[in-house]
């Protein structure tokens, strides 16, 4: 079995964002008639059913998983699954439905494509990590050159940027950086462009009339295994309280990790809960009687025709 994960699903003839990485509606709608063509594509409840009776899927069957919310699922999205009629499970964290935030991993998108020159941009988190950084940490120069990536879909330079703005700087000066480099190459209203970036609750709760799944993908989008036990317990406890609340979720429902990031310790969490199915990015298909509910595998949108 088969998992895609998307992002970015836009028109980007309309879009001044040409350099997002991102599918256009247009490519969407042909990966869908491919897909169709060529997969069983199962429901997010037939998905459920066979996880919760320990069945098997079969080797045709394909389930499409969307993340982070944008406002893109809603407009391009739906009407294409509507016209289909398939359902897919839609991930977004609670904070950007309240759209008062834009999430720093799409901040950084958004200077990414502002910016052509990332070395200079590279240069600039340089100079910043130099003059703020404490005696016993190494120098930028030499920081860069212990940088050994391997990325499916980034040049080497994007790589090193993504890497230090949403994984090895300390939390604080990250989001200085981020915040500046968004106010100066992007915008400098948040609200106004968080509401024309993500779904609000309205936009949810139409998704799940028509029949998708609304699943989790925790409340700051913030990386699971950074947190220590308490704190993993309490982001997924405040993020299904909301999605209860708001009457989002029910039971049975799935945890799609923010950055394929999870530990032990997410999984013990977890299982306390009424979650059936948690997803990574671990690039693979679903094994069709031995898999681990709690670490099912994804397939990205560019791994297949468009």
């Amino acid at each position: 079995m088969k998992i895609i994960m998307y992002h970015y699903i836009r028109d980007f003839k309309k879009t001044k964002y040409k350099n997002i990485k991102g599918l256009d509606v247009r490519e969407f709608l042909n990966q869908v008639k491919y897909l169709k063509s060529k997969f069983n594509i199962i429901s997010p409840e037939e998905v459920k059913w066979i996880i919760k009776n320990k069945k098997s899927f079969k080797k045709n069957d394909c389930w499409l998983t969307f993340d982070d919310g944008y406002i893109d699922h809603y407009k391009y999205v739906l009407p294409i699954l509507n016209k289909y009629k398939i359902n897919g499970s839609f991930y977004p964290p609670v904070n950007t439905t309240l759209q008062k935030i834009i999430l720093d991993v799409n901040k950084i998108h958004f200077v990414l494509d502002r910016v052509k020159d990332k070395e200079n941009l590279i240069n600039k988190i340089g100079l910043f990590y130099n003059h703020h950084k404490k005696k016993k940490w190494i120098s930028f120069s030499k920081l860069l050159l212990s940088i050994k990536l391997k990325k499916r879909f980034d040049d080497k330079n994007t790589a090193i940027i993504k890497f230090l703005l949403q994984q090895y700087l300390p939390k604080n000066m990250k989001k200085k950086i981020i915040n500046d480099l968004f106010k100066r190459y992007v915008s400098i209203s948040i609200t106004k462009f968080s509401r024309k970036l993500y779904m609000n609750l309205g936009h949810l709760k139409e998704l799940i009339h028509n029949g998708n799944e609304i699943g989790m993908h925790s409340y700051d989008h913030d990386r699971l295994n950074f947190m220590n036990y308490s704190q993993q317990n309490y982001e997924i406890s405040k993020t299904i309280n909301f999605w209860k609340k708001n009457k989002i979720i029910d039971k049975d429902f799935s945890y799609c990790y923010p950055y394929g990031s999870y530990n032990s310790n997410t999984l013990r969490i977890l299982k306390k809960t009424n979650c059936i199915i948690g997803l990574t990015t671990k690039v693979s298909r679903v094994d069709l009687k031995k898999y681990k509910k709690f670490e099912l595998p994804r397939f990205d949108t560019n791994d297949f025709p468009k």
